[in-house]
Formats: structure tokens, sequence, C-alpha cells
């Protein structure tokens, strides 16, 4: 601010009359001079006590940043990464033509997706899926088998396609259940395989000798033995000679959480059918929980397929799987009646109990 700029909005004749004081024109001159060293000072404390901090601040993050951004970069790369190597082991697991679920392949609804996993949660549907394919594979090869080798290939009790979604495409896929509205979403959502509802007791829509491996997940846990015998003679007639049916049961983990009276009951009689309320309104009254113990599916499905081998906690570790093969001729003589047998080997068992897990 100069003597100029101080007088500048006044009055012409004030302005002059002022400046021709001898002791203004030094006075405005000293004042303009304090302000501007005044507001250097200000200037130079304000750039020392924040902007230089700021601007020192500032250059730490854009470092940061830096930093941060270079690893975000390495980790998609490793991900990326990481994603080719499982799609190459899946490749060479599965066939070059696995589904992918959870990217082309729709989800089913909630409700569908509890009544087969006991969750609605889409990630772990999926987990379960992906895992029973991986315990199918290795109870395969605890037999000397891979799953690459089978061709055509029955789900028994698929559900909404949880497991059958994860098959190569390459196979001829086939699913059947009791559910209605889960075998119509698979209809409509998995194309590449075929769907068919069966009734409460055989036989299923297929010709004989139609499938060279049958699994059935969680299916034989809910049936009584009049039922399980029903259609162990039925996947029996679906199954080629040679071809091989797995099967998972309630057994070991079950029966070691079982209170040690209950459990000697069961031990004793083979297998509990324990009738409750828990699917009522979901499945019929004939579908509940039903336990076995190795000593029972060794004597009582001998009669039916020759047992390759039981895995103890073979499914998900939760449940036993039974790996069994159909006589290789074709001829073998099926038992004639459940009573004969359950009278032969003085097996089987029936309770109630109140709401249980499935």
């Amino acid at each position: 601010m100069d003597r100029q700029d101080s007088t500048a909005r006044m009055d012409p004749t004030v302005r002059s009359w002022l400046l021709s004081i001898p002791i203004v024109a030094p006075v405005l001159r000293v004042g303009a001079s304090c302000i501007r060293v005044g507001t250097q000072a200000v200037r130079r404390r304000v750039h020392d006590e924040w902007v230089a901090p700021l601007v020192v601040q500032i250059g730490a993050l854009e470092r940061e940043i830096g930093r941060l951004v270079e690893r975000l970069e390495e980790a998609e790369a490793e991900r990326q990464s990481l994603v080719g190597r499982q799609q190459e082991f899946e490749e060479i697991r599965f066939g070059a033509t696995a589904p992918r679920p959870g990217a082309e392949t729709p989800a089913p609804p909630e409700t569908l997706r509890w009544r087969v996993v006991g969750t609605r949660d889409l990630e772990a549907y999926l987990r379960a899926g992906r895992q029973s394919v991986e315990d199918i594979s290795q109870a395969l090869r605890s037999v000397g088998r891979e799953l690459s080798e089978f061709s055509s290939v029955l789900d028994f009790g698929c559900g909404c396609g949880r497991t059958i979604c994860w098959l190569p495409r390459t196979m001829r896929l086939h699913g059947s259940d009791i559910d209605a509205e889960a075998i119509g979403w698979c209809r409509v959502n998995l194309p590449w395989a075929e769907f068919d509802v069966n009734e409460e007791l055989p036989p299923l829509a297929y010709e004989a000798e139609t499938f060279d491996l049958v699994y059935a997940l969680s299916v034989f846990t809910h049936l009584d033995e009049d039922h399980q015998f029903r259609w162990l003679a039925e996947l029996n007639r679906v199954t080629k000679p040679g071809g091989l049916v797995l099967v998972s049961i309630r057994g070991k983990r079950f029966l070691d959480e079982m209170p040690p009276e209950r459990r000697a009951e069961v031990e004793r009689t083979g297998l509990e059918f324990v009738e409750s309320d828990f699917w009522t309104g979901v499945f019929p009254d004939w579908y509940q929980t039903t336990n076995h113990t190795e000593e029972y599916v060794r004597s009582r499905y001998r009669g039916y397929f020759e047992l390759l081998g039981y895995l103890p906690l073979g499914l998900a570790g939760q449940q036993d799987f039974v790996v069994l093969r159909r006589d290789a001729t074709g001829g073998a003589e099926l038992p004639s009646s459940t009573a004969a047998t359950e009278a032969d080997l003085g097996f089987g068992g029936r309770s109630q109990e109140p709401r249980l897990a499935p």
C-alpha cells in the first residue's frame, strides 16, 4: 500500500490539501512500509507453521499411495495367476469343459439352497457342491478309478444341482429328485444335463443298465429300511454291469456324538430311523433321519452290490462314503424281500425323538 493507494478514493480537493501538509506524506510512506512488513511476517508464519508441514505430509501420503498402488497391482497379478492355476487344475482334473458355478451358472433361489445344504448362504452352497465332487473323486481313487473314466452319470437326489453343476459337461449327466420345484429350476437353468422327478418308491425314469456311475449324497440318510432296500434294487437296475454306485450315510461322526445308551442300541440294531418334525412342510413324512453302522452296511448292502470300499467321514468330513459295484455279469440275484433279509441278519431299528438337525 502506498501514498497514492491510501488517498485514491478521497475527494480530490481534500487529497490535495492533505498531501500539501509536510508531515502527511512521510507518515503515509511509513504506514505502507509497516503494512508490507507485517503482511510478510504473517505469511512466513503461516507458511512455516501450516503450509510447510502440510506439504511434507502430502508428499509422504503420495509416496504411501504409490506403494499401496504397487502392492495392489502385485496382488491383482497374483490373483490372476492363482485363477489361471485353478482353471488349469480344474481342466486337468475335471476336463477342459468343466463349469465354474458362480460365474456363468445361475444360482438357485435361497429356499432351494437351504433344502440341500441347510443354509441360504450362496458361498456355502457353492463350496459344498465343489467339495462333494472332490470327495466323489477321492472315493473313486480309493478303489483305483478316476472320475474322468465315466461317461454316463446319475445324481440320485440331485436337489437344485448343487453337485452336478460342478461335473464335466463332456459327460452325459442326469439328475433325479422328489423335489419337483428343484427339478423345475434345474431344467431351466442347467440345460447341459437332463432332470426328472422321481416318486417316493421306484421305478426311475431310465432304462435298465443306463449309467456307469451313480451317486446318492444325503439320500439314504433319510430313508427307512424298506425304502432304502427298494432303492438299492432300483439303483442296481439302472447301473451298468461293473458300474459303481456311491452312497453317503450318517455313520461314525453321528454315532460318536450319541449318549452311550443310545449308541449301544444303534450298534445292536445296526440302523436307527429317527422320526421328527424337522422337515414337516418341506418334505414328505417318510423323509426322516437315518443313522447306520458300518457293520450294518457291509451286511445288508451285499445283497445288492459288491462293497468295494467304506470311507469313514469321506463326504465333507461329516458322512461316511460307501463305494459299491454292480456285478460285472449283471446276473446277480437280488433279495426277494426285505423281511427275509432282516430276519436272517437281525438288524433294523426305529425310534422317535425331538426335532433333529439334518
